[in-house]
């Protein structure tokens, strides 16, 4: 995307922070969360901008992938859901605080969008609409559950992927501080 595009869409393409966010979107696309929850007052974004909205009570949430994800970019920035506005992964903290340096920033959301790709290849079927770990849980469970031998043996691959991705998902939501403490 173009720092035109970006500016358009509310972002401020030259800081680190927005072309992190805009090269991952995995808090949106279903890798790191399987939901955004809502404030009541949010359910009629719903309609409005074309998002499903889950409603039970005085709780609501999103499912996710948000289908207002182009790639990586939100295609409703300026009038996304409060939660979409507040969260900060804890690479992002760590860049905006000068702990993680760009390069390695970015460097971590493309070993993360990898292993999450080889997750999805190594899944039977299109998964693109299902959470990743939801949909990798889901065919465990098909399979006797991720411990049985018909999953371990039968789909290494996906058991080693699974991990990986594990691992790199860590590296991006998970601040420096809380690996290495005050």
């Amino acid at each position: 995307m173009s720092e035109t595009d970006l500016a358009g869409a509310g972002l401020a393409a030259a800081t680190p922070s927005a072309r992190l966010c805009t090269a991952c979107g995995a808090c949106c696309n279903g890798t790191i969360f399987d939901e955004v929850p809502l404030a009541r007052h949010e359910i009629a974004l719903g309609p409005r901008l074309s998002l499903p909205i889950v409603a039970a009570g005085d709780e609501a949430a999103m499912p996710l992938p948000c289908p207002r994800l182009a790639g990586a970019t939100c295609t409703i920035y300026d009038e996304r859901p409060s939660t979409c506005r507040t969260y900060r992964c804890g690479l992002l903290v760590d860049v905006e605080e000068g702990r993680v340096e760009e390069e390695e920033a970015m460097a971590r959301v493309r070993a993360l969008r990898a292993a999450a790709e080889l997750v999805r290849a190594s899944l039977p079927g299109d998964t693109r609409g299902v959470p990743i770990f939801r949909a990798a849980e889901r065919f465990a469970e098909s399979l006797g559950g991720r411990r049985s031998a018909a999953y371990q043996e039968g789909h290494a691959d996906l058991v080693l992927a699974v991990e990986s991705l594990g691992r790199a998902l860590r590296a991006v939501t998970r601040s420096r501080l809380e690996h290495e403490g005050p």
